[in-house]
């Protein structure tokens, strides 16, 4: 009983000095810098149990803190919060990243939650406007090349047309491997299939929605794809457009424009018109028995009194013939404000895409109206309108080379025109047929690629409504 009250006593003698050495200060001072090493000044640095201090014009602070103490916290105005461990460091220099730093952010949007400074996972991406790369016009080209192990395959050149999502490789032989498109909520699969009217022409879903309209785009695997059940299996692609979020309550007007030009520098090397008559030689000889046989069959070759000789002595280049230079354009106007009721944010658009194949174009006209609406301390009603409209002048692009002008391009003869001709030798205005009789035996002819590009009546018109309103009711102010 004696040893026990002796350790108590003992124990009551250390407490106070146990106390003393928690209350211990030490002094941590430092340098707050931006990104390009330049002193932040007006900025806070705050402790644990300590008092906050405001940086100086050089950048430097000093505050008194607790030995004990693990964490420090800086902010300022204009870049991301940051925090370090002590680890008893007691002097610290700062390098503070801006809030407009490209593939920077602080902030994760989950499907039920947002996250600001996370733990570092590799199951949710998250990107927001200043990741997106300058000229992406749509989101999947905002996303190629931004996230691991999602594959951007742009389907063609076609204006219009979208590109192959894959999310970490191919799950099914059978079933669809793009991943699940969630926006604003509502999920949305994608349709991979081919035209039926227009072959090889597939529609991207995220057509209607321009680029500076999106808020976030998070791309989801794993753990925080699984709350999709089976249809996030492949992945999933959250997208967030813009909301009323003014806090100032003053009104911002801006305008976002850009515009360029569509071009293709780069041909597939054909035979010119001399050329391709000695091929033709070659291959006649190896084909036909005779050259008594390949003359009857090609007879502008070797007589110059052929009645129809003169549609033979062409040189045409049908590649160019079929692209060429075009302008794209891409602008957006946007009205924000409110007051302490109400907040809106309304945005306007025109885009307009002429493809690099000529008849080949694409416009849309779009609005987005959100706004929100306090109907009293604890009841907030918001909504968000989207409407588009688009229209398209397409182009066959499957494989077939009575109907692609690209692949019909590739084979024809350039010898040949593709415009019709009177027995002078002039040209008309109407497209040349080829058909000059059976005894010719223009098996090398095919279609005119001029003719399909100028001819084919591929329009189509598009309207697209996105809707989503709701009500947020607060039970109490901290739920």
């Amino acid at each position: 009983m004696k040893k026990i009250k002796t350790i108590i006593y003992i124990l009551l003698l250390l407490l106070p000095a146990a106390g003393v050495a928690a209350q211990q200060k030490v002094t941590v001072s430092g340098k707050l810098l931006s990104d390009r090493h330049a002193p932040i000044s007006g900025g806070i640095v705050s402790v644990p149990g300590a008092a906050d201090v405001v940086t100086a014009e050089d950048g430097t602070f000093t505050l008194e803190v607790d030995q004990q103490a693990k964490q420090i916290s800086f902010w300022a105005v204009g870049f991301h919060p940051a925090t370090q461990q002590l680890n008893d460091r007691r002097q610290i220099t700062v390098v503070m990243i801006p809030e407009d730093a490209y593939k920077y952010n602080e902030t994760v949007v989950l499907p039920f939650r947002t996250e600001h400074n996370p733990d570092p996972v590799t199951s949710a991406v998250n990107l927001d406007k200043s990741n997106f790369k300058l000229g992406s016009m749509t989101v999947d080209r905002a996303l190629s090349g931004q996230v691991a192990g999602l594959q951007v395959t742009r389907s063609s050149g076609m204006p219009g047309e979208g590109s192959y999502l894959n999310l970490r490789g191919l799950r099914s032989f059978v079933g669809a491997n793009t991943p699940l498109y969630v926006i604003n909520g509502v999920p949305y699969l994608p349709d991979a299939n081919e035209s039926p009217l227009i072959n090889g022409y597939t529609r991207d879903i995220l057509q209607p929605f321009n680029i500076m309209d999106i808020q976030n785009i998070t791309v989801l695997k794993g753990a925080e794809a699984s709350l999709y059940g089976s249809l996030g299996s492949n992945g999933v692609i959250l997208i967030e457009t813009d909301g009323a979020s003014s806090e100032d309550l003053e009104t911002k007007i801006s305008f976002y424009g850009q515009y360029g030009v569509n071009w293709n520098k780069k041909r597939i090397p054909l035979l010119e018109g001399v050329d391709y008559k000695s091929y033709l030689s070659d291959v006649g000889m190896n084909y036909f028995d005779t050259m008594e046989d390949f003359f009857t069959a090609f007879p502008f070759m070797n007589n110059p009194d052929y009645l129809y000789g003169y549609l033979y002595n062409h040189e045409t280049d049908w590649q160019e013939k079929l692209y060429r230079n075009s302008f794209v354009t891409d602008n957006l106007f946007r009205v924000e404000g409110g007051d302490a009721i109400a907040k809106y944010n309304l945005s306007l658009g025109y885009m307009m895409d002429n493809g690099i194949l000529d008849e080949t174009k694409i416009q849309r006209y779009h609005t987005l109206l959100n706004t929100n609406v306090f109907i009293n301390k604890s009841m907030e009603l918001f909504a968000t309108i989207g409407m588009s409209y688009l229209t398209g002048n397409y182009q066959e692009q499957g494989m077939s080379e009575e109907t692609n002008p690209i692949l019909a391009a590739y084979k024809q003869a350039p010898i040949l025109s593709p415009f019709a001709q009177d027995i002078d030798g002039n040209l008309l205005a109407s497209y040349n047929s080829y058909y000059y009789g059976r005894s010719t035996n223009l098996d090398f002819a095919t279609s005119n690629p001029l003719a399909i590009l100028k001819t084919l009546d591929a329009s189509n018109r598009q309207y697209d409504i996105n809707l989503r309103t709701g009500l947020n009711y607060s039970i109490t102010p901290n739920l």
